[in-house]
């Protein structure tokens, strides 16, 4: 369960790659942002969020108490978190955390072993 505080955010704006997410609203009200549209939500919303769709997200205390957000979801061992506001990546895998930045991804690497 998360508690946002007044005119916070609950997370950076972010998408996964495996990680399905799920959201109901127990109190307060805000602002949902999702793939770079607003949506206003109040107690008694609720979000699914499936895995590896590009969809960013991120909540809004817009109100004047905090926004309590039940939000659950798949645990995976694999996954990549995009935040493209930061251009950044937080990729799991193999029970290690890397963060990089878009601009420092290499461009000419191959997988064939006779290149």
């Amino acid at each position: 369960m998360d508690s946002v505080p007044l005119n916070a955010y609950s997370t950076k704006y972010h998408s996964h790659s495996q990680q399905e997410e799920f959201f109901y609203i127990l109190a307060g009200c805000g602002l949902l942002r999702l793939n770079e549209t607003e949506q206003e939500i109040s107690a008694g919303d609720f979000l699914a969020k499936p895995a590896g769709q590009g969809i960013a997200h991120t909540f809004f205390n817009s109100g004047k108490e905090p926004l309590v957000i039940l939000d659950f979801g798949t645990v995976e061992a694999e996954d990549a978190c995009y935040y493209p506001e930061e251009r950044m990546f937080m990729q799991k895998s193999n029970g290690e955390v890397r963060v990089f930045h878009e601009g420092s991804l290499t461009e000419n690497w191959t997988t064939e072993p006779n290149a």
